[in-house]
């Protein structure tokens, strides 16, 4: 009896070390709210300079990029900190929403829409045509960081004549007199309205990343491997 007594301890033992990374997980799963949703790949995400909200910065930017082209984006006019944030969301929207897996219950309409606009954009700022969006995003949101600093200089020089045409300070200038610009107007509404849209029926981001406090993602400085 004594012997069955002292190998209870011994199978008890065994049986935690065997379940213990099994509740770990669960633990994880559940007691975390899901982290990874709340925290990518850090090689993933975009500048968080290009979102106002840290704590959920796809639906920030998505709202922002709403909010800059309101009115076909005449709050931007004389504002080149503000255009180059503009641009540089849009930018991102346009590539991220067609190839990025957090935004695949976006409609394809939605990316559609938002490649016309960023067509039409890149007319208005010079923009090359052939140039990756990833570098693109990165030169704006650079561009804006200099301008929020006071240095129009750095700014200038984030403007790469590679990416932009001419570049430099022609194209600084170009920031603050983008004149209207209503294809981004419209692309940028129908991703805010679809967005609500899919909030309301819990399918943004998987029905997970829709309850309270779960955030879609914080994102860190730099752009992934998602097709931009």
């Amino acid at each position: 009896m004594r012997r069955e007594a002292s190998s209870a301890p011994s199978r008890h033992r065994i049986a935690f070390a065997v379940l213990a990374p099994l509740f770990a997980v669960a633990a994880l799963l559940v007691g975390g709210g899901c982290a990874e949703l709340r925290t990518p790949p850090q090689d993933r995400g975009l500048p968080l300079l290009l979102s106002p909200d840290p704590g959920d910065p796809l639906r920030g930017t998505v709202r922002a990029a709403a909010s800059d082209f309101a009115e076909s984006g005449r709050a931007l006019a004389g504002r080149p900190r503000e255009a180059a944030l503009a641009a540089a969301r849009l930018e991102y929207l346009a590539a991220a929403v067609p190839s990025d897996p957090r935004f695949a219950p976006m409609p394809a309409s939605v990316g559609f829409a938002l490649l016309t606009a960023r067509a039409e954009l890149r007319s208005a700022l010079g923009t090359r045509t052939e140039a990756p969006p990833r570098p693109v995003i990165v030169a704006l949101a650079e561009a804006a960081r200099a301008l929020g600093a006071g240095d129009p200089a750095a700014a200038a020089r984030a403007l790469s004549p590679a990416l932009f045409e001419p570049g430099g300070a022609a194209t600084l200038q170009r920031l603050g007199e983008l004149g209207p610009l209503p294809a981004a107007m419209l692309a940028a509404q129908q991703a805010a309205r679809e967005m609500a849209r899919l909030d309301a029926d819990q399918r943004w981001f998987g029905t997970a990343a829709t309850e309270p406090g779960v955030s879609a993602g914080q994102t860190t400085i730099g752009l992934g491997d998602a097709g931009y």
